[in-house]
């Protein structure tokens, strides 16, 4: 599924695969250099008004917040500004894991990987990429598997006929 956003400055992917009873809901961003803390406030908005983030859930894209490391893996508080704000609150408000920690050229975070606290994940450097890689955004392997911690079913009995 698409989702057509109405943001200028990002696009939305949407994939809901599901198995049986179970379903995993991805969602892939991409967020234009230069977005604005309005810009990051409406995806924030969007996402939450379009996909009930919740379990089974992952979120991945190329944010283009080149400070994100030296803000989000510090836990600073204090350090948090500008577009941080919105995305920091859409993330806690969430419960999400950001996953990824393999960096760019420039030493810098761009592409996120967020996931719902029931699921883990495994990010690795792809040594194959499907398509040439830019300096800027690093090829990403990614292996998720469900939390052994999470004790919830991931849907009611009733939803699987």
């Amino acid at each position: 599924m698409f989702l057509k956003s109405p943001i200028s400055n990002a696009d939305v992917l949407g994939i809901r695969i599901v198995e049986g009873c179970t379903s995993i809901n991805i969602l892939a961003l991409y967020v234009t250099s230069g977005a604005s803390v309005s810009d990051y406030t409406e995806i924030s908005s969007y996402m939450e008004t379009h996909w009930n983030i919740a379990n089974n859930y992952i979120i991945i894209g190329d944010f283009n917040i080149p400070q994100y490391a030296s803000q989000f893996l510090t836990d600073n508080i204090m350090n948090f500004s500008g577009s941080f704000v919105p995305l920091k609150d859409f993330i806690d408000y969430n419960n999400l894991k950001q996953h990824n920690l393999i960096f760019n050229h420039n030493d810098r975070l761009l592409d996120l990987v967020f996931t719902s606290s029931d699921l883990q994940c495994d990010i690795n450097r792809c040594e194959c990429p499907l398509v040439p890689e830019d300096n800027h955004n690093p090829s990403l392997e990614l292996s998720i598997s469900k939390s052994t911690d999470d004790t919830s079913p991931p849907f009611k009995a009733t939803s699987c006929k």
